[in-house]
């Protein structure tokens, strides 16, 4: 009987001896049996009750209604803001007194003391608290005072933003002329509980996530010893819900499974771990491409986390090529989309140290307009002014699903994009583009005087 190798030639048939003796072929097994073993680990994970039991509880958190997402300000810092200085105000028509606001204080600093102080009935409780150091104006978040006890508490409240240059230090310094003789705690409060950039303020402002404020709601919402109305708990209660799905991570039951899902199927999570996408430079080139297909648009700076883009229309004005805020942009306003977690949202934004009667022109024309424009800085800062806003993100959490390989969530993306560049922007543009002409006209005025 005759074999392959009895007929093949000499060079061939040596060429599958040493084929079969190659260490390749042993590695090639063992690849298989990895691979076996992987999908075994996949399978196991699939079908782990724990990870039915995951979804269950997700399916149930998100359906809760959410009242804040509802009408589409659950992101809105100014909104944050408004509502803990309600909780935090003694006086407020929420009946808790000092309770909040004690229990806060508690969780910032020594409390023997904040016990020290009896009365707490008389604080005052503001927002926006303006401030103008070395020529610039700012105003700080939440401020609370006790007079009596010669105490204050600043604080400095971001959800998407970080802190914008040296803020914390200059209302710091108008704090302490404000207040000198008072003792005065600074808090950084942020949904991660980070620290300030300044490594000069570190050591001044006390960094808080907003962990502990869920924590502080639900304890408020559910204590039962408080005679609160049922209006109020169901504020708490619904504000809770905002912290939980929007801002701070899944925490109680969720999260505990989640670590017990992850300690038995580790191999399995870190399989899926090294093939998941990489969701902002997918969602950065799907951006690109959709902002290449409108008419008038024309990509700009790029960054890690975010992508600008301008309009040919605009580049007909010097005064518009002005910026020195963006190293790699000269344009004096720029729609930014950044990201979040890695969503898109998109932003219009007034760059920084340039042509100020233009800057002052633009934001004041934005303001006129809320139809147009919408979460707009009030005032000009030494950083980037916003002159628009969305409310809300591109896309959805459902979107990083199934529909990202499949194509539904480009399409989203693009059907966004060429949804403002068709219904919204014309209206934006009107306006900037009459602020252009005015301060054309006004410059060749004053050049023929």
């Amino acid at each position: 009987m005759t074999t392959p190798t009895d007929t093949a030639p000499p060079s061939q048939v040596d060429a599958l001896r040493n084929f079969a003796a190659a260490a390749d072929l042993a590695a090639l097994e063992k690849l298989a049996g990895d691979a076996a073993a992987s999908e075994r680990r996949l399978q196991d994970f699939a079908d782990s009750p724990e990870l039915a039991r995951l979804y269950a509880l997700m399916a149930k958190a998100q359906a809760q209604p959410n009242l804040l997402a509802i009408i589409g300000v659950q992101w809105s810092e100014a909104v944050h803001s408004n509502f803990l200085a309600w909780l935090l105000n003694p006086t407020a028509n929420h009946d808790l007194g000092d309770y909040f606001l004690k229990n806060f204080l508690l969780l910032t600093g020594e409390p023997s003391a904040i016990n020290a102080v009896a009365d707490w009935a008389d604080a005052k409780v503001q927002t926006e608290w303006p401030c103008t150091v070395d020529g610039v104006d700012g105003r700080l978040d939440i401020l609370v005072v006790n007079r009596s006890a010669q105490f204050l508490c600043a604080i400095e409240n971001k959800i998407l933003a970080s802190e914008g240059g040296d803020q914390l230090t200059r209302y710091r310094n108008g704090l302490a002329a404000a207040y000198p003789n008072f003792t005065r705690r600074h808090i950084f409060l942020s949904p991660w509980g980070a620290a300030s950039q300044w490594l000069t303020e570190q050591d001044y402002w006390t960094p808080m996530n907003y962990t502990t404020i869920l924590g502080l709601v639900e304890q408020t919402a559910n204590d039962k010893d408080l005679d609160i109305s049922d209006e109020v708990r169901v504020f708490l209660r619904q504000y809770a819900i905002t912290l939980r799905r929007n801002i701070v991570p899944e925490t109680t039951e969720l999260q505990r499974l989640a670590r017990k899902l992850y300690l038995k199927h580790r191999e399995a999570i870190a399989l899926i771990n090294r093939h998941q996408p990489d969701w902002v430079p997918e969602t950065k080139q799907i951006l690109k491409e959709a902002v290449a297909e409108q008419n008038g648009f024309l990509l700009d700076a790029e960054e890690r986390d975010r992508i600008g883009f301008r309009v040919a229309e605009w580049d007909r004005f010097p005064a518009m090529q002005t910026s020195a805020g963006v190293e790699s942009s000269q344009s004096l306003l720029l729609f930014q989309f950044l990201f979040y977690n890695g969503k898109p949202w998109l932003e219009l934004q007034l760059s920084p140290r340039t042509d100020e009667t233009l800057r002052g022109k633009l934001l004041e024309a934005a303001l006129q307009n809320p139809a147009a424009f919408r979460r707009i800085l009030r005032e000009l800062g030494s950083g980037w002014t916003r002159l628009h806003g969305e409310a809300d993100y591109i896309l959805d959490d459902a979107d990083y699903g199934v529909g990202w390989d499949d194509g539904a969530s480009r399409a989203k993306i693009k059907a966004w994009v060429a949804n403002f560049a068709e219904n919204q922007f014309p209206a934006m543009n009107a306006v900037i583009l009459n602020c252009l002409h005015e301060h054309a006209a006004e410059q060749a005025q004053q050049s023929n005087q």
